[in-house]
């Protein structure tokens, strides 16, 4: 027995002295370290995909915060533009009334109401802004409000979030102004009693993980609009947006444990007696696998462990080059294209704000020719057909007994008509009756019509049916074809002219075509008459505005084309 016990420790002592054991715990000690740094790396990758989702659902809250700030500085201008045109018109008046509707109609589909009244008689499911009506005397008439639901705002949605996401505007007590999703169900809800609903409307901005009202954790970021003191907090699920990061700790560990398994296996394999150079090479090859690029190993012997310490160290010389190269490439790649980021972001930017004034000049302009094309009308043009009216009665029961007086008043009462014709086409001019009252197709032949009656061979087409279409198309396709018929006035020489205008699908097409002496589109452009440039970019500008496009197609003794075509989709948005 005491014999077989020495046996059994020698053969102990010499397992653990075995080539065999020593490449395994060599191969263990090697691998250990390459896993502890994928260990490392993996929860770095974690805690970093938590930043960046913090990060992101900040950016998105400030966002919408700057959205929510837009749309109060819009409702606060058209409320003035609306008091100021209401402060004239008697409070029960049905003007006022028609006014109102007229407005909310024109309004994108946001605005739920537009009332004379306080905003407590607004519906509690909807957010109302009210501003006082106040006359020219200094007499108050009475308060404006709108009424709106938040989550029906433009990019107010969740579609460039992960599934599971939330998006919710607070007012300072911690009531719900609007949700996304579910908006029917959290309106109007009162989440004060919620602690991180709490410590949000104290810190005014912020990030944290945070379990939501409605049992889902989230990783929240919140911030304060400026216009109003409402909490804007977005939410995205910790399940969806850290899950790939936990599955890739998950497998990081599972790679390393594999090669540790397979380094094992191969130091078990590999047969053969190892010298101390060659320990040592395995030790230098470990820490530049590890990241010590300046690491090197003795190369003194001339044996084959020599020759393979000279070509470890010509290897070792080679990546660390190659590393630094590599990470200066990486780093002027990584500028640049931040750079052209930033850059393609602010032309976007400006070109978006450079859209949205233009946009807004033009209606600004239509409804200036509006306002005074009703102020001739109520006034200069009533007063004339007054006067016609009267100077033809006075003609009638008291002609005068001499000829040339009554050839004076015949040329009187006529002045007086022609002013009222004047009157009336200057009206038309402005802003044609027919557009407001008729629609699109009838102004267009009214157009036509006046064209013809100045001797012009010219055809209409149009197929649009009974509906109307949306007011800003009609503005804009009603100037694109005046525009054309009055260059075709000046240029086309009493060519034949075609006007077409249908409804194909979900787009409304315009073609305006004359067979006149046509012109050089480019030429034009390049070196323009007087307002010749100006008139082409402007029915341009104005389709564009409208998502449509515009081109204009014309050869020296050709003719020329105007085709516009604006897809219904984006005007019934706009």
């Amino acid at each position: 027995m005491a014999n077989r016990g020495v046996g059994v420790a020698q053969r102990l002592v010499s397992g653990w002295d075995s080539i065999h054991t020593r490449l395994v715990l060599l191969a263990v000690i090697a691998t250990l370290p390459l896993l502890g740094l994928v260990a490392l790396l993996a929860a770095q990758d974690l805690a970093s995909s938590r930043r960046d989702a913090q990060m992101e659902a900040l950016r998105v809250a400030q966002l919408q915060a700057n959205l929510i700030d837009e749309h109060l500085e819009a409702v606060d201008s058209m409320l003035s533009a609306v008091s100021t045109e209401a402060a004239y018109r008697p409070r029960d008046d049905p003007s006022t009334g028609a006014l109102l509707q007229a407005v909310l109609a024109d309004l994108p589909d946001s605005y739920t109401g537009l009332f004379l009244g306080t905003s407590s008689d607004a519906p509690a499911d909807v957010v109302a802004l009210s501003r006082p009506i106040v006359r020219s005397d200094g007499t108050f008439m009475g308060t404006l409000t709108a009424t709106m639901r938040l989550d029906r705002l433009p990019r107010l949605e969740r579609r460039d979030l992960p599934e599971g996401s939330s998006m919710m505007v607070l007012d300072e007590h911690g009531r719900v102004l609007a949700h996304s999703p579910d908006y029917e169900v959290w309106i109007g809800r009162d989440l004060s009693s919620q602690e991180y609903v709490r410590q949000a409307l104290r810190q005014h901005q912020g990030s944290e993980e945070v379990v939501s009202a409605d049992g889902v954790t989230r990783l929240a970021a919140y911030t304060t609009a400026t216009r109003a003191p409402w909490l804007v907090m977005v939410g995205l699920p910790s399940e969806i947006v850290l899950g790939s990061s936990r599955v890739a700790l998950v497998r990081n560990l599972w790679v390393g444990v594999l090669a540790l398994g397979a380094a094992v296996l191969v130091a078990w394999l590999v047969a053969g007696r190892i010298t101390e150079p060659l320990r040592r090479l395995a030790a230098d090859a470990s820490a530049l696998g590890q990241g010590d690029l300046s690491r090197r190993t003795q190369a003194e012997r001339r044996d084959e462990v020599g020759v393979l310490a000279r070509v470890f160290n010509q290897m070792a010389e080679d990546v660390e080059l190659h590393v630094a190269e590599l990470r200066t490439s990486k780093e002027r790649e990584q500028e640049a294209r931040l750079a052209a980021e930033a850059a393609a972001r602010q032309i976007a930017e400006r070109e978006q704000r450079l859209q949205e004034l233009v946009r807004q000049l033009q209606i600004a302009q239509e409804e200036e020719r509006r306002r005074v094309a009703y102020e001739i009308h109520d006034g200069l043009a009533q007063v004339a057909a007054s006067a016609h009216q009267h100077l033809q009665t006075f003609a009638d029961y008291h002609t005068p007994d001499s000829k040339a007086a009554r050839e004076s008043l015949q040329r009187t009462v006529e002045l007086v008509q022609r002013t009222v014709r004047e009157a009336r086409r200057l009206i038309a001019g402005l802003r044609p009756t027919a557009l407001d009252d008729f629609g699109l197709g009838t102004a267009i032949r009214l157009e036509v019509e006046a064209l013809r009656g100045e001797g012009w061979q010219i055809s209409y087409d149009e197929r649009l049916g009974d509906r109307r279409l949306p007011s800003t198309l009609e503005t804009a396709l009603f100037r694109v074809t005046q525009e054309a018929l009055t260059n075709i006035r000046k240029h086309a020489g009493r060519a034949p002219v075609a006007v077409t205008l249908e409804q194909q699908d979900e787009t409304v097409r315009l073609e305006v075509r004359d067979w006149g002496r046509g012109f050089s589109v480019h030429a034009a452009l390049e070196r323009p008459r007087p307002g010749e440039r100006v008139g082409l970019l402007s029915m341009q500008e104005r389709v564009a505005l409208l998502r449509g496009r515009c081109t204009v197609t014309s050869e020296v003794g050709s003719g020329t084309q105007v085709v516009a075509e604006v897809p219904l989709v984006s005007t019934d948005k706009s």
